[in-house]
């Protein structure tokens, strides 16, 4: 495990997620992460309260917000005003690459034309939302540690670095390029480390490369969790409490099986419009327009997209819970039945 662990401190009484059975799992993406807040905002009017939330990349910042609310629908009011509180600091000006806000479905490759126009993008911008001392400042005034040990556990997707001190310039393009051929990577429950490392495994989860550097994690350098897992479903699984995961995509076309997990029942929210353009100029927007006008359209779209689902969670979650009423009456009349008629 990456970052040192910390015995457990006490935490004042918050929302009920013990009582839940529901995992929620955010996806990657920059700037694409406005839809989960309007996900979150959505399941927060049904009453959807996590068990347990896992993230990756934005998804890991995200969760770590909503982690921190003293209910959800108070998670999700925080995690709009940070993303409304990015978009203002970033202004019309990191709308630099005209594309249209939808295009047609598909997704655009990570190719290496597409990564290094990402890098020449980021050069010539100027925004202070592209520091990383500006998202080193916002977690760590969004993110109270206190209050994040006290709501549903919180894990988040690692992806180690190699060549970070040798090839200083070069190194994230070969992470990003060797991502799809390695299994190294792990997740972290946030939630569990050592208070002074929480920040620093956010940021490294969140750490996009090129635009922010590798994250140092007790002596390890981290990049992108998405790099090793940008559907972090693996906590949820692993959970015996966990009978319901909700998945929150943010790209129509993402590759990901659900029967991979038998033992849940999985509820994918996918948007239904394109979240970015084809291509690599769709691409590279889709990640770093922070603009007022696009995060709105993107919180949007995630609130949208949610009601649509939420029949199918509704419809998921009263079957769950019929099944485990039924297993437990079952159980209670086998232990009248042993009582009554004791095996000799």
């Amino acid at each position: 495990m990456p970052a040192e662990t910390t015995p457990a401190e006490p935490t004042p009484a918050r929302w009920s997620h013990t009582a839940s059975r529901v995992g929620l799992a955010l996806s990657g993406g920059g700037a694409k992460g406005a839809y989960q807040a309007g996900v979150a905002a959505c399941l927060a009017e049904y009453g959807v309260q996590p068990r347990i939330v896992c993230g990756a990349s934005i998804g890991a910042l995200n969760g770590a917000v909503l982690a921190c609310g003293s209910s959800p629908a108070d998670a999700a009011a925080r995690l709009k005003a940070v993303w409304r509180e990015v978009a203002a600091d970033a202004g019309e000006s990191m709308a630099a690459f005209p594309s249209e806000a939808a295009g047609p479905a598909g997704q655009p490759e990570a190719t290496p034309a597409a990564l290094r126009g990402l890098d020449g993008a980021i050069a010539g911008m100027s925004s202070p939302i592209l520091a990383q001392t500006y998202l080193d400042d916002l977690v760590r005034r969004h993110v109270d540690l206190t209050a994040l040990r006290g709501g549903p556990p919180l894990w988040a997707s690692m992806y180690p670095v190699v060549f970070a001190d040798y090839l200083p310039s070069w190194a994230w393009l070969i992470d990003v390029l060797r991502a799809p051929f390695t299994t190294e990577g792990s997740w972290v429950c946030v939630s569990q480390v050592a208070s002074h490392q929480i920040h620093d495994v956010v940021l490294a989860s969140a750490a996009l490369p090129p635009v922010l550097p590798a994250r140092s994690v007790s002596g390890v350098s981290y990049r992108d969790g998405g790099l090793f897992d940008n559907t972090p479903l693996g906590p949820i699984a692993a959970d015996p409490d966990c009978d319901v995961a909700i998945v929150v995509h943010l790209r129509q076309g993402a590759v990901w099986d659900a029967r991979a997990y038998p033992g849940l029942r999985v509820i994918e929210i996918r948007p239904t419009t394109p979240l970015a353009a084809p291509g690599a100029t769709g691409w590279i927007n889709g990640l770093l327009d922070f603009s007022p006008a696009r995060v709105e359209w993107l919180i949007q779209r995630g609130y949208e997209d949610a009601t649509a689902a939420l029949g199918r969670i509704q419809a998921a979650l009263q079957a769950t819970h019929g099944l485990r009423r039924a297993t437990a009456a079952a159980t209670a009349e086998a232990d009248l039945l042993d009582h009554d008629f004791p095996t000799p």
